[in-house]
């Protein structure tokens, strides 16, 4: 039976009492074993959703209306929390130790991963030593979000993963979300209605017991999912 990470009861929100709703009287949950899109074009809410999962998740604000059934989330949001003046392996090693308590892995099985999800974006092994402000935006993407994955928290969440990622890595993108679903929940931010198609094809063409699923935040955002069977 599949496990209920995210729930949200009834959740309104606005800025200011004369504004309009962003959301208004919003319920839908985000199960384990799923890949969970939410599409809409800039200003539409996304990143205000994104900030009441995480100040729920930190502080509990929007207690009674947000319900998180998991101790293990990530948020990938941006680069400012990487060392820039330390290299890859430094980021991702520290990163990895701060988060231990919510990960499954040994540090033998931390460099195996390692090398696993470079090999997926056809990384070199010598981008390791280099330092992040010798990176591109594309590899510092793509480095934010191998650090997040080798922590192998029970959701992530991910705003915009597919800027600066050329075609072949956001294919090796989708991949990994459906090699790791059963693993890792995953809620993706962003305004490519494309990738729904995309991905369905991956996993029709995988084989995998995946059912879609469609719901109307507001009338600019929609939630995608597909949950395992």
């Amino acid at each position: 039976m599949l496990k209920s990470l995210l729930i949200f009861n009834n959740f309104s929100f606005r800025y200011k009492k004369e504004e309009d709703y962003i959301f208004k009287d919003v319920s839908f949950s985000i199960f384990s074993k799923s890949i969970n899109f939410v599409i809409g074009k800039n200003g539409s809410g996304k990143t205000t959703l994104i900030k009441a999962i995480f100040y729920n998740y930190i502080y509990n604000f929007y207690q009674g209306f947000i319900k998180i059934n998991t101790n293990s989330i990530g948020f990938i949001r941006d680069f400012h929390n990487f060392y820039n003046n330390l290299t890859v392996l430094q980021n991702l090693k520290l990163y990895f130790e701060l988060s231990k308590g919510n990960q499954m892995l040994n540090n033998q099985e931390f460099y195996k991963y390692i090398d696993l999800f470079f090999s997926y974006f056809s990384i070199k092994k010598d981008y390791l030593s280099k330092n992040i402000n010798e990176l591109s935006f594309g590899y510092k993407q793509k480095i934010l979000i191998i650090r997040e994955l080798i922590t192998f928290k029970e959701l992530i969440l991910i705003d915009e993963p597919f800027l600066g990622l050329d075609y072949y890595s956001y294919c090796a993108f989708l991949k990994i979300l459906t090699d790791f679903y059963n693993k890792i929940s995953f809620i993706i931010f962003t305004q490519n209605p494309n990738v729904i198609l995309d991905l369905q094809k991956l996993i029709n063409e995988s084989k995998l017991s995946l059912e879609l699923s469609e719901l109307k935040l507001n009338s600019d955002i929609t939630l995608f999912s597909f949950k395992g069977i």
